[in-house]
């Protein structure tokens, strides 16, 4: 199969009757229900999050996607830490929450938001507060 060609024959049938752009805007609205919900259960804020964990994908991706939904900077997302290992699937979000407790950047009292999304707008999340520094940290 030709990768080229089958790209061409879906941007063909899907992007002229809008069904992609649709999609989108299916993902993003999952998104912020999920977000609201989170935010909601957890008694928080999105100015009350400390760092934010989305899928370890492109800047634009995670600032479009999910900094901007928070309306929060990128610098409080780990963008920074996830360009430099890529995307590991659904690890992604634990990785970046390891290397936070390692690097002393999440500590007692703070707030990470865990978010992510999967194949048939698959959306799910968590907040974390951090209570306690782990030993192995």
């Amino acid at each position: 199969m030709s990768f080229t060609a089958r790209n061409e024959q879906f941007r063909q049938q899907i992007m002229p009757t809008g069904e992609a752009t649709a999609a989108l805007f299916s993902i993003q609205r999952a998104l912020e229900e999920v977000v609201e919900r989170l935010l909601a259960e957890s008694g928080i804020t999105p100015a009350d999050l400390t760092r934010v964990a989305f899928m370890n994908y492109s800047k634009e991706i995670v600032e479009q996607r999910c900094m901007a939904l928070l309306d929060l900077p990128m610098s409080r997302s780990t963008w920074d830490y996830g360009r430099t290992i890529g995307h590991c699937g659904a690890a992604d979000q634990v990785l970046s929450l390891d290397h936070l407790l390692l690097t002393g950047r999440l500590g007692p009292g703070d707030h990470l938001l865990m978010l992510g999304t999967g194949p048939g707008v698959t959306v799910s999340g968590a907040v974390i507060e951090i209570i306690d520094t782990p030993q192995w940290a």
